[in-house]
């Protein structure tokens, strides 16, 4: 019986070790996975890598992301180097039309895309303001429709100005003075929040700007 006892407690002791050996080699077998398996299932799932060609500044540029072709076509439409700072009612409303046509775009450029509406919509009071004030001689129209975009402050100070361009024979530095004053009355331009928006979806602008040079076989500081 002794012996069966003893036999019995060794099987018992075998088993516990068997036991634990499998359990340790499924943790490892676990953990490895993880390790391995998760980065190479990320890789997998990352969407792949999009570039266009575009325009900056005249520069051919590349606007790569993660993102289909159609977005960032999309994206590069409305940014701050397609849509500078129109100077006419006409250059404002065809800005508004291509961002009305934009709503393509990734969520993350939603702010921006407000934040340029409104102050595009406030060039476009503006320009047609000063325009039908130079038609009728009348500044009325135009200090009235600014108070729906401006401060109440800020449509006071503009209005000696907009009162100069009244008379028969308006001061044309006054015409400069008010365009001036009116600009730096709207909300900060949102280039910014542009830049900040892509960067958030990892589209980035690859660029490499040239500098001109001389001319080859001309001498330094030659005329």
């Amino acid at each position: 019986m002794k012996r069966s006892s003893g036999f019995a407690t060794f099987l018992n002791a075998v088993r516990k070790r068997a036991t634990l050996g499998t359990l340790a080699f499924l943790s490892l077998t676990f953990f490895l996975g993880l390790t391995l398996g998760l980065p190479i299932m990320a890789a997998l799932a990352e969407p792949p890598i999009a570039e266009i060609r575009v325009r900056l500044f005249g520069q051919p540029c590349i606007l790569a992301g993660p993102l289909p072709e159609t977005s960032l076509k999309n994206i590069h439409s409305i940014s701050p180097e397609q849509l500078p700072a129109p100077e006419s009612i006409t250059a404002v409303k065809q800005a508004l039309e291509t961002l009305r046509k934009s709503a393509a775009v990734p969520h993350a450029l939603d702010t921006y895309r407000e934040q340029l509406q409104k102050r595009l919509a406030s060039l476009l009071v503006f320009f047609e303001g000063v325009k039908d004030l130079k038609k009728s001689g009348k500044a009325d129209s135009l200090l009235k429709n600014l108070k729906a975009h401006l401060s109440e402050k800020r449509v006071k100070e503009l209005e000696p100005l907009a009162r100069k361009l009244e008379s028969r024979a308006p001061d044309p530095a006054a015409s400069s003075q008010l365009h001036d004053l009116f600009l730096e009355s709207l909300p900060t331009d949102p280039e910014e929040e542009f830049h900040r928006a892509i960067r958030q979806i990892r589209v980035n602008y690859l660029c490499s700007f040239e500098e001109l040079g001389e001319e080859p076989g001309e001498e330094p500081g030659g005329t």
